[in-house]
């Protein structure tokens, strides 16, 4: 979901694919790996969403999900490394690209993030509004009034949350996106809890129900508090990728300390 940079001293740049799955060694593809097929889907589901950096292949919405989906992108892509450099535009002159990258970032950004222990972000995000708590959880609307996510328990400061709410009701906060990952028993995670489900989709009666409904593919958030450029964690927060996508999120830089 999220590709972040930062300049180290001496000019050189670290970076990071911020994305379960999509950041793993040269390994190659585990063939009879049944798990190894969730994490293709949950990856190829994301990119075909627009939710990764480049665009997502024809062959991919050629297929619909399910193991001979998984099929092809084995012999498409040797590895998750592989696929992941295509998703996120990375060549194989990594030097090269980086530099590349940052130079092409807007410079006032740039110059913020070479402070040190800040990081820059490109990343999709909206602009959100915290809601105060109901049956236990925080959730974030957008403008229009609809509930798009869910402040993750533990990530935040109750009472200072609690405050926020109510000093600042109209307030918009940007939300990034930062990973996706999958639940194996979503019906008991939090989105559910909180009310923010997908209805199943009866049409489908494939082994595969769960992903074809996309109740087990979610997108993990970062709610950022922003000043003059630079952004501080306020709390983390999920949402489903299904959910994500629609809301048409942006790719924009954030400098976050």
């Amino acid at each position: 979901m999220c590709f972040s940079i930062s300049k180290e001293p001496g000019g050189t740049f670290r970076s990071y694919l911020v994305s379960p799955f999509m950041t793993q060694c040269e390994q190659e593809w585990e063939l009879d790996d049944g798990g190894m097929i969730w994490k293709i889907l949950m990856a190829t589901e994301a990119w075909e969403k627009g939710c990764l950096i480049m665009p997502a292949p024809a062959l991919l919405s050629q297929t619909a999900p399910g193991p001979e989906k998984a099929t092809i992108v084995r012999k498409k892509w040797q590895s998750f490394s592989h696929l992941s450099r295509d998703a996120f535009g990375v060549t194989e002159d990594r030097t090269g690209f980086l530099t590349d990258l940052w130079n092409g970032l807007p410079l006032i950004d740039t110059e913020k993030a070479s402070e040190p222990g800040r990081l820059l972000f490109y990343t999709q995000s909206l602009h959100l509004r915290l809601m105060p708590p109901a049956n236990g959880y925080i959730m974030l609307q957008t403008k229009n009034g609809n509930t798009l996510a869910v402040l993750a328990p533990g990530s935040y400061d109750e009472g200072q949350m609690r405050h926020f709410c109510t000093q600042h009701p109209s307030r918009f906060l940007a939300v990034i996106a930062i990973s996706i990952s999958c639940s194996s028993e979503p019906r008991n995670g939090d989105l559910y809890k909180s009310g923010l489900r997908i209805e199943p989709d009866d049409s489908s009666d494939s082994d595969y129900d769960d992903f074809h409904n996309m109740d087990q593919f979610q997108v993990n958030l970062m709610v950022l508090d922003s000043n003059d450029g630079i952004s501080r964690r306020l709390a983390l927060a999920q949402t489903w990728v299904k959910t994500w996508a629609d809301a048409r999120p942006q790719f924009g830089t954030f400098v976050v300390e």
